[in-house]
């Protein structure tokens, strides 16, 4: 069965679930577009947007019926009403991001935490469950700025926000087990430290976030195009980080822009 832990139980809003979110599999069928565009809707004091593929019909909708620094929540028909896909809440630098669960899949609802950091440079970073061969791992993955990288590596776009897969969260200054006590000749030479996760599978861009003005084929309603790239265009890593990903992306672009005009944090 498909799971992810970290589930927690959700309180009560005007717009917030009350219960741990559900869809079908059908909707869960439709999938996300390996490349969308965010349209925008008709006002950007209530702003709504929607998901459709380029050159495509949307096929969702996200409303933020708290206005740019409030709540976002992707609906599963192109309808602003009804039941909630995901939601997301921010609060003082987190974002909180419930999944939905798809029973007839074997997988359960759960959410996962998104933090904004400027220690450095600014990122968003998250951990998720996700696939790992035949089981289920925690990996993390941050959001960075990029720009004048080369167009190979992020699409077309010359600046934007790549999403890192960092893989799994590993405690600092361990080192491999030996049996009984090391030969002599090591006896002040540290090994090096133990790592479990290969090079080739750290440090991989798996989704890029870029800006109207900066993908000469984008829309000019298009308020920003996504698009998941190696392993994150494959169904390697599961549907939960299917979701988080495009998500993460979604708040992390309307924290930006609340930033920018109205005076966010």
């Amino acid at each position: 069965m498909r799971q992810c832990s970290d589930r927690r139980k959700m309180g009560s809003s005007s717009s917030k679930p009350t219960q741990p979110i559900e869809i079908s599999n059908k909707v869960a069928c439709k999938g996300i577009p390996h490349s969308f565009d965010l349209i925008a809707g008709e006002s950007w004091s209530y702003p709504s947007f929607y998901i459709a593929a380029p050159g495509s019909l949307p096929l969702y909708a996200i409303s933020m019926p708290e206005g740019w620094a409030g709540c976002t929540i992707l609906r599963p028909k192109t309808s602003i009403r009804g039941s909630p896909m995901v939601y997301a809440k921010r609060r003082h630098g987190k974002f909180r991001i419930y999944l939905p669960g798809v029973l007839s899949a074997g997988i359960m609802p759960c959410s996962a935490t998104m933090r904004y950091e400027t220690h450095t440079t600014e990122k968003y970073s998250f951990e998720l469950m996700v696939y790992h061969g035949n089981s289920y791992r925690y990996e993390v993955f941050e959001w960075r700025y990029f720009e004048k990288e080369g167009n190979r590596s992020h699409g077309a776009a010359s600046s934007g926000w790549k999403l890192v897969r960092l893989g799994p969260k590993m405690e600092k200054d361990v080192l491999p087990p030996y049996p009984g006590h090391a030969p002599p000749q090591q006896d002040h030479i540290a090994p090096p430290p133990y790592s479990k996760e290969a090079p080739s599978r750290r440090r991989e861009v798996v989704a890029v976030l870029c800006h109207p003005s900066q993908g000469s084929s984008l829309d000019k309603s298009s308020a920003c195009r996504f698009q998941y790239m190696g392993t994150g265009a494959t169904e390697e890593i599961g549907y939960h980080w299917t979701l988080m990903a495009a998500m993460s992306g979604v708040c992390l672009w309307q924290h930006q822009i609340a930033k920018a005009h109205h005076g966010a944090t």
